[in-house]
């Protein structure tokens, strides 16, 4: 099977090598700003559209000398991200939204860590180096080899490079390869899984034999809550644009980052042992109404902590490249409220009750891993969904206690 893949790890480039990549970025932007303008304009005077062919032989006949040295690339890169941002303002708004809006300099000095990520930069990739002794090499266009922290990691073989997109991050230096690559077909061999995500538990999986995985959430945000509150504190009392300022600007930076870092592998850990060791023939999930979720200041930071959307994003992409079948069952279907045993409802159950008790048949057991039984027989995939009562004992007792 042929699929694409990404490839993203951390650069250690050299001072020149920076200095190169920042000058690549302020074209990217300046380019983008500048075909932008041109594209308004054809739009609004006759609604036509502008081909990239004309537009960068507008620019190359005007550009400013600053502007030379860098990787023609960088107006390919431009030119592709203003096509996706005028695609998504037709498909999404209809034209009824403002169009896309031109990339600010401001905060942009040269040593400065800007407010926003600098503008990510695309290459056509030449060559690429892994050795597992000594850290690897990538060969970019006008920039030439730079060493990479992670050793053997890229694909060097049997895979087909598109590009490479660089990018900053907290002063860190990335680089994203986009890849096509075949994969051997899969038959997974493993009993189907039912898969509730939460904000207490990310992840809790529980196949058709009752065995139940918890992948418990970090809490990355909630737990750094008080130094980035200090920390903005400390860059309120800052002079804005002093050297002071932007070291503290740099540790908000830091702070963030750790914290996505974290939220990632978090959820990068618990999809794969869910799909990929555990290699179920179906996975179970729920249509979450993740926006909904968002709208309720309740819980709404809990929800973004725990990253529900990327969470589900994964499972389905990692499932579909696993062979695993996926079921997706209603976002109405009451999981939580309903017993997996005799069917009955808890019309009274709220968000702070972990514990679900049946009042017909008895069954009570700790509500994540209820809410997955309840799936797996709503799929027809539970060996035990018509024997009312024989839930009672073993891992249900088990969560409850």
């Amino acid at each position: 099977m042929l699929i694409q893949r990404a490839y993203k790890t951390e650069l250690d480039p050299t001072a020149e090598q920076i200095r190169r990549f920042r000058h690549c970025s302020e074209v990217t932007q300046c380019v983008y700003n500048y075909a932008l303008g041109k594209r308004n304009e054809a739009y609004d005077r006759d609604a036509s559209h502008l081909k990239s062919a004309d537009i960068i032989k507008s620019w190359r006949s005007i550009r400013p000398a600053w502007t030379r040295g860098a990787s023609s690339w960088c107006e390919h890169a431009a030119l592709d991200a203003l096509d996706a941002a005028y695609q998504n303002w037709f498909d999404i708004c209809a034209g009824k939204r403002p169009k896309p809006e031109f990339r600010p300099r401001k905060d942009r000095k040269p040593n400065g860590f800007p407010k926003r990520r600098r503008d990510p930069t695309t290459f056509a990739l030449w060559k690429i180096r892994n050795n597992h002794v000594k850290p690897g090499l990538i060969r970019l266009p006008n920039i030439g080899w730079v060493r990479l922290k992670e050793r053997g990691y890229l694909p060097t073989s049997g895979v087909k490079i598109n590009r490479a997109t660089i990018s900053q991050r907290a002063g860190r230096w990335f680089v994203s390869l986009q890849v096509e690559e075949t994969v051997r077909d899969h038959t997974p061999a493993g009993p189907p899984i039912a898969v509730d995500l939460g904000i207490t538990h990310l992840v809790t999986a529980v196949d058709a034999k009752g065995t139940v995985a918890y992948h418990d959430n970090p809490r990355a945000l909630i737990v750094a809550q008080r130094k980035l509150r200090r920390l903005n504190k400390e860059l309120a009392r800052r002079t804005k644009g002093s050297a002071n300022w932007r070291k503290t600007q740099e540790k908000i930076a830091r702070a963030n980052y750790r914290i996505a870092c974290i939220r990632k592998h978090a959820t990068h850990q618990a999809t794969s042992d869910t799909v990929k060791r555990r290699d179920p023939q179906t996975l179970i999930l729920e249509d979450l109404n993740v926006k909904g979720m968002l709208a309720n200041h309740h819980i709404a930071r809990a929800a973004s902590d725990a990253a529900m959307g990327e969470l589900g994003r994964q499972l389905r992409y990692k499932a579909e490249e696993n062979g695993t079948e996926i079921i997706e069952l209603d976002r109405w279907f009451p999981s939580s409220k309903q017993c997996p045993i005799c069917g009955w409802m808890d019309d009274d159950l709220t968000l702070s009750d972990r514990i679900f008790r049946c009042a017909e048949c008895g069954f009570t057991a700790e509500r994540d891993y209820k809410a997955c039984l309840s799936m797996l027989r709503e799929a027809g995939k539970h060996p035990d969904s018509n024997a009312c009562g024989e839930e009672r004992s073993g891992p249900a007792d088990v969560a409850a206690g």
